[in-house]
């Protein structure tokens, strides 16, 4: 802690003889101390991180308890029903002023919308294509298979970022992130059902979802703008992309919702 006194420090004698300082009555504890300033981000981004943990948690066993309980058949409308509610949230922050909304490209030669920037546009369309091919994979296959092809797109960011940006993983890195892998995979083993279209969306969906983490932290540079700024100019589009696909990968009769039968066989095998 850094210590500020108004007077002169003194020097006392301790038991064993030697001299140390005594700080007298006015000294002041500073609360903006170097210890304080280290301290406080470290427990903010643990915060964020086990927050995040645990939501990705929840929101998984409710959208498998969607497909398995409720019989809501429809992975893409249930995506769509995720990112309008959470616009509507971050919408809310933004005009509370929590961020900045992302700002258009400063380069004169290009004077286009955003969603014509070719790293932007990628940004959209992957995004509203992995999303519905997360859920489909969850609702046509177990826990377990479904968990075990999650684990695929960590190995696949490490890759694709040596690829592109020639990023090495440290050594504490690599190890930690086998650890994880062997614990999910260990943990997977109990729940592997899964059918042949659950099979090929989970395929389809593990290269676009180590595309999409890279590629958002590439926009995110290029806009020099916050996670929530990016969400709040992404979703509305990505929202659209996926209206676009919903007839690929959801039966038909969504209006109206049948609540006693169920609308659509899960095995599509």
């Amino acid at each position: 802690f850094t210590l500020r006194s108004r007077k002169s420090i003194t020097n006392t004698r301790n038991p064993q003889g030697r001299l140390f300082p005594m700080e007298n009555n006015n000294t002041k504890l500073m609360p903006g101390s170097s210890s304080s300033l280290k301290s406080t981000p470290r427990v903010q981004e643990l915060t964020y991180l086990a927050f995040n943990f645990f939501s990705t948690i929840a929101v998984t066993f409710i959208n498998k308890a969607c497909f398995a309980r409720v019989n809501f058949e429809y992975p893409a409308m249930l995506c769509n029903i995720h990112f309008i509610v959470t616009w509507l949230g971050v919408e809310l922050m933004r005009k509370c002023g929590l961020f900045e909304p992302v700002k258009e490209l400063k380069d004169s030669s290009k004077q286009k919308h955003r969603i014509f920037e070719r790293n932007f546009f990628t940004i959209v369309l992957v995004v509203g294509l992995v999303t519905p091919l997360n859920n489909t994979s969850l609702k046509l296959n177990g826990m377990g298979f479904y968990q075990i092809f999650k684990l695929l797109v960590t190995p696949g960011v490490v890759l694709l970022e040596y690829l592109l940006d020639g990023k090495v993983l440290s050594r504490n890195r690599t190890l930690s992130v086998v650890a994880v892998c062997l614990f999910v995979l260990i943990s997977s083993r109990a729940e592997l059902q899964f059918s042949l279209f659950g099979t090929v969306c989970a395929s389809l969906w593990v290269p676009l979802a180590a595309t999409y983490k890279v590629q958002w932290g590439r926009v995110r540079k290029l806009y020099q703008c916050s996670t929530l700024a990016l969400m709040h100019a992404v979703l509305p589009y990505a929202t659209i992309v996926q209206f676009i696909i919903s007839p690929l990968v959801d039966p038909p009769g969504f209006f109206p919702i049948p609540v006693d039968s169920r609308i659509h066989n899960v095995d599509r095998t």
